[in-house]
């Protein structure tokens, strides 16, 4: 059995998969970009989880975030998610624009 059973969805070939097995850098639009960021695979965690399946997953976590990014799905659902997380959970949370960068500090 594979170490690392929880990479069912992060296909070969996708961008996902390189980060978690710890790619220092990957080819974007041809060119080699160092991987700044710390990566952390999240087995419990899916983007196939519902709206209620993320709202009670994000509940365990231990200190409220400070903006939560809902960056996944079609426009209408992604802002009903972004409502339920601050309305549910009292959090910012926002849905960026396409294009939109944001610079993520710890």
């Amino acid at each position: 059995m594979p170490r690392r059973t929880e990479l069912m969805f992060l296909a070969l070939g996708t961008r996902a998969r390189p980060l978690v097995d710890g790619a220092t850098s990957l080819e974007i639009h041809g060119d080699r970009v160092p991987v700044g960021a710390e990566v952390v695979n999240l087995p419990g965690f899916s983007v196939h989880s519902d709206a209620g399946e993320t709202i009670a997953w994000l509940r365990g976590v231990r200190r409220p975030l400070r903006m939560t990014y809902v960056v996944h799905g079609e426009p209408d659902a992604a802002a009903t998610l972004r409502d339920r997380i601050h309305r549910g959970l009292g959090w910012s949370a926002t849905t960026p624009a396409p294009e939109e960068t944001t610079l993520v500090q710890p």
